[in-house]
């Protein structure tokens, strides 16, 4: 009775613990690893190129470029399907480029997911769509993409929709920058340049509830986008705040309010506005 009652401990430790899959030494495919693995597993990728022809979908893992470099894991569809779903909460995508396909990466209703430290290129539709709770992209490049660099729509039953974008850079795309229709909206340390559309637009839902800025960007840059327009950022129905960013304030427009707030944002070099000096490191 005590060897069977060590040997179930044995397997059940094993079955709980077993939460890691490297790629391709455990499972020679990412659609190998996500099928073999659940909600919280973490799915490690070694560096090399891996296409798909079919969408690969997150329903809560952990999938993660294991050499830390996006450049070094090539995720890429051969055909015309999105590349990347993040399908279930916490679903996290990160070290990875994903590009070739229609959207890079989507993720759906009533989800909160991540984005980490990827390259976001290439794709027909767009770069990033979001149509859920809470989204988190950071230190992300989205450059290149034939739609929208990151477009999040959310809907008017949630009432706490929020979205964050943090140390990225969104660049080159053949849509706006950003397109957001949510509650609340944070830009930090961003560069938004030379996108065919808008740099940024809010549209946000009418919540009669809100009270205050729909978004607010701090230490960011617009530049060069929606060139052959009037403007380059607008704002619908309710206000933003830009804070220490760099932007040309004739280009921007806003139907109830756009506030600037460029005091205390210096620069080590006078001779160059801080958008300028940031963008020599990116």
């Amino acid at each position: 009775m005590k060897t069977i009652t060590t040997l179930l401990i044995l397997v059940f430790a094993t079955t709980a613990f077993s939460d890691t899959i490297h790629i391709p030494e455990d499972e020679p495919t990412i659609h190998a690893a996500l099928a073999a693995s659940g909600y919280g597993w973490t799915l490690l990728v070694a560096p090399g190129l891996y296409e798909s022809t079919e969408t690969l979908v997150l329903n809560g893992q952990h999938l993660i470029g294991e050499s830390g470099n996006p450049e070094d894991v090539i995720i890429r569809m051969i055909g015309n399907e999105n590349v990347v779903r993040l399908a279930y909460h916490f679903s996290l995508i990160e070290n990875v480029t994903v590009t070739g396909g229609w959207l890079g990466v989507s993720s759906g209703w009533d989800m909160s997911t991540t984005i980490r430290n990827c390259i976001i290129r290439g794709n027909t539709g767009g770069g990033v769509y979001h149509n859920g709770e809470h989204i988190r992209i950071e230190d992300t490049i989205i450059d290149s993409n034939g739609g929208d660099g990151i477009n999040i729509l959310g809907w008017i039953e949630m009432r706490d929709l929020h979205a964050d974008v943090i140390r990225c850079t969104i660049t080159n795309n053949g849509g706006g920058g950003i397109i957001t229709k949510v509650t609340f909206m944070t830009l930090e340390d961003c560069v938004i340049l030379n996108n065919q559309g808008y740099g940024l637009t809010t549209d946000a839902w009418d919540f009669s509830f809100w009270n205050g800025y729909v978004l607010e960007a701090e230490n960011c840059v617009f530049h060069g986008n929606n060139p052959g327009g009037d403007y380059e950022g607008r704002a619908l129905l309710y206000p933003i705040l830009l804070r220490c960013c760099d932007v040309d304030e004739e280009r921007w427009l806003g139907s109830h309010g756009i506030s600037i707030d460029n005091n205390d944002c210096g620069t080590s070099n006078d001779e160059m506005s801080w958008g300028q000096t940031k963008m020599l490191f990116r």
